[in-house]
């Protein structure tokens, strides 16, 4: 660790031109004018800062973009104090490098307008801009001050700061008609130079700075440790700026806009994911601890490896969207990692459903639940060792552990993937049945279930023209026997969520539904709900069977009927006899 007291001057500076960076896991700039204002006034009256921590990226150089090739890329990322540099800079009407958007940044740096209180006789005050301190002649605008001072070199900084004071001091003394003869001018006037000066020597402030020399893992630890805000970050987050640092441009370029591509088609993935895929596509083991920096600076290896990722997330997300897999519903997109690797390989006919198979495989035994570095690291390789890509398929579903059991301990079947009808009686909004909700959607998927409240009643909703998944799908969940008329005849909670008492729509049940039985409310204009429909969720449509009187048959005859469809759709994907 180096420490080191640049001034503002040179803060500012750094951020503007790229020399200092964030790395894309740091939030935005979240600081309200009040607290900007706060900062100036605390510099101004020689209040302590605070240190400002980054992180040295180790031996990383390259062209920061649109500048001269002569100066280092972004080797300087800011790990604390990402908040007061952008104040800083936004004083001074210096857009920092990491802004983007000019349009987002000419609104907030236009809607600041600080202002100090120079009157001789006050005392000083910084306040922000309002009609009447427009108009007052007290009060004097500081950032159109502090921008021209922001622009010279420090050498002839002092010699600017006496010009640029004494003028503004000449023109606020003349403005504040203050009575007296000549001399009570020049004291008012000079007092005022005085605060002007000190504020502009604010710039030349020196500022504690600690630089840390480390790799991604330490250095995200590091980051939880001193973030106050509480942002959640992982060492992939931490090696996305690496490898900005080691190839600039790349992730700005090439990496982001993809992920917001993404995004914008409903599959969104996490760099926790995209990282250890593209270290495995670029021929190492997805330990982040351990790859060689040269792996990053080798942009025609990242390019390569980046057009395998891309290629293998287009063929999976193709794969379980025609399986009926919404990524909402994925209860980890880590689970996504084996079907990734594994769409490297040059796959046959079926390769469809043997996606579908790992996937749900690797969900349905939690893999990859808590930590994934170990994981990850061994199933690349038996990926990797496997002679094909329907062999590496059969190697991984032939390694997980059984599925846990709902009621607790090990499920030990020979059929371990099968689907029991008790398995069913669980809260389908449960944090440990999100697999059980995702294999009920891919199960009616096939079906075409159509809408059954609101105005798209009697059509689709969870396919497209093409009878393919839509991406924008975000499906409700209806309680077949109302969750409020349950619960006035004194139902327990867990028995009304139910995976027997679930169907999957495409709009929230009217208000008038929900204290009314099947029975009554499938009969109404505004509910599209037909025994054929009815027959595709597996719900038993006989109307003797919709009544209260009648709930644990329901719930009996549903859950034996789902749990059949449920492993005919798992036996289509190899996983039950």
């Amino acid at each position: 660790m180096s420490i080191s007291s640049p001034k503002i001057l040179e803060v500012i500076r750094s951020a503007k031109t790229g020399q200092w960076n964030i790395p894309g896991f740091q939030r935005g700039f979240v600081w309200q004018r009040p607290k900007i204002l706060l900062l100036l006034d605390s510099l101004f009256r020689g209040y302590p800062f605070g240190t400002i921590l980054n992180w040295k990226v180790p031996e990383a150089e390259g062209q920061v973009a649109g500048r001269s090739s002569t100066l280092r890329g972004p080797t300087t990322w800011i790990i604390d104090g990402q908040q007061r540099t952008t104040a800083l800079c936004m004083l001074t009407g210096q857009k920092p490098y990491w802004w983007k958007d000019n349009a987002d940044w000419d609104r907030r740096f236009s809607g600041l307008k600080p202002m100090i209180r120079l009157r001789p006789t006050a005392d000083v005050e910084f306040q922000l801009e309002n009609p009447v301190r427009r108009r007052s002649s007290e009060w004097f605008r500081v950032d159109p001050f502090l921008a021209e001072l922001a622009q010279v070199e420090y050498e002839e900084f002092e010699d600017v700061l006496d010009k640029h004071a004494s003028v503004a001091a000449n023109e606020v003394a003349k403005k504040l008609d203050i009575p007296g003869d000549v001399e009570e001018y020049v004291t008012a006037r000079d007092e005022v130079k005085k605060r002007l000066t000190r504020l502009g020597r604010v710039l030349v402030t020196e500022l504690p700075c600690q630089s840390i020399n480390l790799g991604p893992v330490s250095v995200a630890e590091v980051f939880e440790r001193v973030n106050r805000a509480g942002t959640r970050v992982r060492e992939t987050d931490v090696t996305v700026a690496w490898v900005e640092a080691h190839n600039p441009g790349w992730v700005r370029d090439d990496f982001l806009p993809f992920c917001g591509e993404m995004d914008d088609a409903g599959w969104g993935l996490p760099p926790s994911l995209l990282i250890p895929v593209l270290v495995t596509a670029c021929g190492q083991n997805p330990d982040l601890r351990n790859i060689p920096p040269d792996v990053w600076k080798d942009r025609v290896r990242l390019d390569d490896g980046w057009k395998e990722v891309k290629k293998a997330i287009e063929a999976v997300r193709q794969s379980l969207q025609s399986c009926g897999v919404p990524l909402g519903l994925v209860p980890s997109k880590n689970a996504l990692f084996p079907c990734l690797i594994a769409a490297m390989r040059e796959a046959g006919a079926g390769a469809k459903e043997m996606v579908g198979r790992m996937f749900l495989a690797a969900t349905a035994s939690g893999r990859y639940a808590g930590s994934t570095g170990t994981k990850f690291r061994e199933d690349a390789s038996l990926i990797k060792r496997a002679g094909s890509f329907d062999e590496a398929v059969d190697l991984y579903v032939g390694r997980l552990a059984p599925r846990p059991a709902v009621g607790g301990g090990v499920d030990m079947r020979a059929d371990a993937w099968r689907i029991d009808s008790d398995d069913l009686c669980a809260s389908y909004s449960g944090a440990g049945n999100r697999y059980l909700r995702l294999l009920y959607f891919m199960t009616v998927f096939p079906n075409d279930p159509r809408a059954w409240f609101g105005g798209n009643r009697g059509r689709s909703f969870t396919q497209d023209a093409r009878g393919v998944l839509d991406p924008d799908l975000k499906p409700e969940w209806h309680h077949f026997f109302p969750k409020a008329f349950l619960k006035k005849r004194g139902v327990e909670d867990e028995r009304v969520n139910w995976f027997g008492n679930i169907a999957v729509v495409d709009a929230k049940a009217n208000r008038k539904i929900n204290s009314k039985p099947p029975l009554t409310y499938l009969e109404l204009e505004e509910v599209h709900a037909p025994p054929d429909e009815l027959a595709k969720q597996f719900i038993p449509s006989r109307s003797s069977l919709h009544q209260f009187d009648s709930l644990d048959d329901f719930l009996r005859e549903r859950h034996e009927q789902l749990a059949e469809a449920m492993n005919l759709r798992l036996h289509g994907f190899g996983l039950v006899k």
